[in-house]
């Protein structure tokens, strides 16, 4: 599978008192997929979600540490972040995380939004030795291949 953005509109809905929006995904060439919202930079809502058997790994109370990388074209690093997401309550999602940062997760999604390159997520896995790892193409990148 190719790595792709898929961008959808949603309809408001005047029964579940929901406004229209557009829901962003990418995914990568594992299925591991990256979400955002039309309202996720304002309220500072991604997530990212791991297509393998294997669950994040997190602590007592369901958070976890990723790193992000925000990269360029060439593969250069541009800059380097921290941050802290929530790993859904329900058992069968835990490979759902939630961003806990508005301030990180409107510079990723700005970043995506506005550059060249790609933004990277690293995020452990429960009793593994690799990490679950995403390359997330800029919007600007995409229209490039």
């Amino acid at each position: 599978m190719a790595q792709k953005w898929i961008v959808k509109e949603h309809e408001a809905d005047a029964l579940k008192k929901q406004k229209a929006y557009t829901s962003y995904k990418f995914e990568d060439a594992n299925e591991n997929a990256f979400v955002y919202w039309t309202w996720s930079l304002k309220d500072g809502d991604f997530r990212i979600v791991n297509s393998s058997q294997q669950i994040f790994d997190y602590n007592d109370k369901r958070i976890m540490e990723i790193t992000i990388g925000f990269y360029d074209n060439q593969d250069n690093l541009l800059e380097k972040s921290k941050t802290r997401m929530k790993v859904e309550e329900d058992p069968q999602f835990a490979s759902v995380l939630n961003v806990l940062s508005n301030k990180t997760c409107k510079k990723v999604i700005k970043f995506l939004n506005e550059q060249e390159g790609y933004v990277r997520i690293i995020a452990p896995l429960y009793l593994t030795a690799t990490d679950f790892d995403i390359k997330v193409l800029c919007h600007k990148s995409c229209e490039n291949l």
